[in-house]
């Protein structure tokens, strides 16, 4: 009588050892068969891209049948308002072209600024993958002056969708970035003469941004683009894409602005009378107008009477190089007096740094005029 309940008790925990052994069989069973499906769903993933690539570093684009645009998921964090300069480099399968371009960013002076550098990799447009070397050596180079981050694109996105959604900045932003291809070079000083001159034309409406590399052979006039050496900048109606800063406000708006414009199938951005409007239409005869972007903002800059902000130095010298590597617009091949055109420390001169008080403007056909 005494142990009477405590046996009934027991009796009735070992009448119920089954019915426990059955439940944990199907606890087991349901995580083993989640686990699979969680390792295989991440074995399709890794199979359906590429195998070294992490997911959180990709970025998504759409494409609206005429040219690559931003998604809404862009995942790149543009909100930093603590930055001085934003370096951008946008490359696809020139690894060591990239990495001759990232050591140049590491010889830079940033006098103490707080500087960060953002790689962007583009996918293939056949077979869809990253280049493996270009990825691997950018994620393993050593940004000595800031934060380093490498981005790649979910699919191919082009040079529309390297130029144009690699720097979308929020309207408080107040940084200065800068956009290379990764066949530059920078001089360095050229973090210098960039701060000097969007300190002085920033507040000018008529500023689409700057230039670190000039552009006397691009100029329509037979004699090129000639500006008096006492002019240590000058004003240029065409931007320059060899290591081009854009002027923050300008550029939201162009973006807007081709956003719009460029769902428009039957729009072109023709710019009648100058050499880069008939390059264009070349590239349209067969089918590569994606490879010049920059037609779209010589339109937008024509129709605001915008102008770029290039450096106007002895013996033509810049502050960006490009090595013409092959690519999309160049054969690879280079004359040697092109290049090593740089501004080092042999040839720096700190008056680089004083911008005219009065602006001297180039137009389409290298006639000079001050407004």
């Amino acid at each position: 009588m005494k142990y009477g309940p405590r046996l009934g008790v027991n009796k009735m925990f070992l009448n119920r050892k089954p019915k426990c052994a059955v439940l944990q069989c199907v606890l087991i069973l349901t995580s083993i068969l989640f686990l699979g499906f969680v390792l295989i769903k991440s074995q399709f993933n890794l199979a359906s891209t590429d195998k070294n690539i992490p997911a959180k570093n990709k970025i998504g684009f759409e494409n609206n049948g005429r040219h690559l645009y931003k998604r809404s998921g862009l995942r790149v964090n543009f909100e930093t308002n603590n930055l001085d300069l934003r370096i951008i480099v946008i490359t696809y399968n020139r690894p060591m072209s990239m990495l001759r371009c990232l050591n140049s960013l590491n010889d830079v002076d940033y006098v103490g600024h707080r500087v960060k550098l953002d790689i962007f990799i583009d996918r293939s447009s056949e077979s869809k993958k990253v280049d493996q070397e270009t990825y691997s050596i950018a994620k393993a180079f050593s940004f000595l002056h800031g934060e380093k981050t490498v981005n790649v694109h979910k699919k191919n996105v082009g040079l529309y969708g390297q130029w144009l959604d690699t720097w979308r900045p929020t309207e408080d932003n107040k940084e200065i970035a800068v956009i290379l291809e990764d066949d530059m070079t920078v001089s360095p000083y050229f973090y210098k003469w960039l701060r000097a001159a969007h300190a002085h034309y920033d507040t000018r409406a008529d500023v689409s941004g700057y230039a670190l590399a000039n552009v006397y052979q691009l100029a329509a006039a037979p004699g090129g683009i000639v500006v008096p050496l006492n002019y240590t900048a000058y004003m240029y109606a065409i931007l320059g894409s060899w290591g081009f800063s854009p002027h923050r406000d300008r550029w939201q708006e162009f973006l807007v602005w081709y956003d719009s414009a460029s769902t428009n199938a039957s729009f072109n951005p023709y710019v009648e009378g100058i050499r880069h409007t008939e390059w264009y239409k070349s590239f349209q005869k067969t089918n590569s107008e994606g490879s010049m972007w920059t037609m779209w903002h010589i339109y937008f800059s024509h129709i605001h009477k915008l102008y770029c902000v290039f450096p106007n130095l002895p013996d033509r010298y810049m502050f960006g190089q490009n090595h013409h590597e092959a690519g999309l617009h160049y054969s690879g091949n280079v004359k040697a007096d092109q290049l090593d055109k740089l501004v080092s420390k042999s040839n720096w001169n700190p008056d680089f740094l004083k911008m005219p008080k009065n602006a001297i403007k180039v137009d389409y056909y290298g006639r000079i005029s001050f407004r």
